[in-house]
């Protein structure tokens, strides 16, 4: 019923979606994925001489308000970006419902997931490659950061803001240490010290990690816009893509002591590898004018809003809460802040190497 329904839509609107013909004859099952609350079912739709599916059909049975947020943030999104960086996200087409499932339609962008390299410590032979990928998330996401961009005048409710309800949800549910306490005081006192200075807000796409990245030749695509958020401080992106990158070089789903492998070898190593991801974090923050001497406060922000966020927004911690508060944990205990290449960040590229 659901797959008839999903048909059926795409070919009624196939004309007023403004895609070319023909629409698509069959619709082929691609995955079931676990999100926030639900199970997406995956469909994409393919026209009878297309090599390449032309639209994605996402179907989950609850969850709807999030799938509806998404389609409606990424419809606001599109018109703010100019015509390089819209054609890099899906075009979102219906949001609808079907018997008790909701259904999701939007564009399909072509590529192959960035993610390649699996062995824990890279070689100098795939040293280009990885470079390559750094430099493609890196130039886009500053691409994105800078077209929308806003300030904010720092303030004791902004501060409040960006870390009160996360710390607050962290220390309910998390028993933190002493010692993550006083890291995370540490930060908030580092913001709490710009008062008055001026704080870049962008549109945060919010799960900026390989998996979610799209290469094309020399094109970046970004798929599963659903954490998105606009008016955002830009720190969850700039450090997500660096630390996931070195959690998949491990395996394609790393388990725990992979994750904190990871974290190790992008923050704490000595070598190539180490000075790509510092480079990387480096060029937005300069991009963005944001002061180095934040990048600690900003990695620990980050790191306590990925443990408490499938809590905020289901009231029940997740798998993957209780795995990034497990790098927050082992992001204090080995000193990452003070130890590793965060504390005296460069303000360019030609510093880092």
């Amino acid at each position: 019923m659901v797959v008839n329904g999903i048909a059926a839509i795409v070919r009624e609107n196939w004309e007023r979606f403004g895609l070319a013909p023909p629409a698509p004859a069959r619709l082929q099952f691609l995955k079931a994925s676990s999100g926030v609350g639900s199970t997406k079912i995956i469909f994409l739709g393919f026209a009878d001489t297309a090599r390449f599916p032309v639209v994605v059909a996402k179907v989950a049975q609850s969850g709807a308000e999030r799938m509806r947020r998404t389609h409606d943030l990424l419809l606001r999104l599109r018109p703010e970006l100019p015509s390089s960086l819209r054609r890099a996200i899906p075009r979102p087409l219906v949001v609808t419902t079907i018997g008790d499932a909701t259904v999701a339609i939007e564009s399909y962008l072509p590529g192959r997931r960035m993610y390649r390299f699996h062995a824990r410590r890279p070689s100098w032979a795939q040293r280009r490659g990885i470079e390559r990928d750094f430099d493609l998330a890196g130039s886009w996401l500053i691409a994105l950061h800078q077209a929308t961009r806003s300030e904010t005048a720092v303030t004791p409710e902004r501060v409040r803001g960006w870390f009160a309800q996360p710390l607050d949800a962290f220390k309910k549910r998390m028993q933190p240490s002493p010692a993550e306490l006083a890291a995370l005081e540490r930060a908030l006192a580092a913001l709490t010290d710009t008062l008055g200075a001026r704080m870049p807000l962008v549109w945060q796409q919010g799960d900026y990690w390989p998996r979610n990245l799209l290469v094309l030749d020399d094109r970046l695509g970004v798929c599963d816009w659903e954490w998105s958020s606009s008016a955002e401080l830009p720190f969850l992106d700039v450090f997500l893509f660096p630390l996931s990158y070195s959690f998949l070089l491990g395996g394609d789903l790393p388990n725990r002591d992979a994750l904190r492998e990871g974290l190790r070898t992008a923050f704490l190593a000595r070598g190539w590898f180490a000075e790509v991801c510092r480079g990387f974090v480096a060029a937005h923050m300069e991009a963005l004018a944001l002061d180095p001497a934040l990048g600690p406060s900003f990695f620990h922000l980050m790191l306590l809003h990925m443990a408490v966020r499938d809590y905020l927004a289901t009231g029940c911690p997740s798998r993957n809460d209780l795995r990034h508060r497990d790098l927050l944990r082992t992001a204090v205990e080995e000193e990452v802040a003070t130890r590793g290449w965060l504390k005296d960040l460069p303000r360019d590229r030609t510093d880092a190497g």
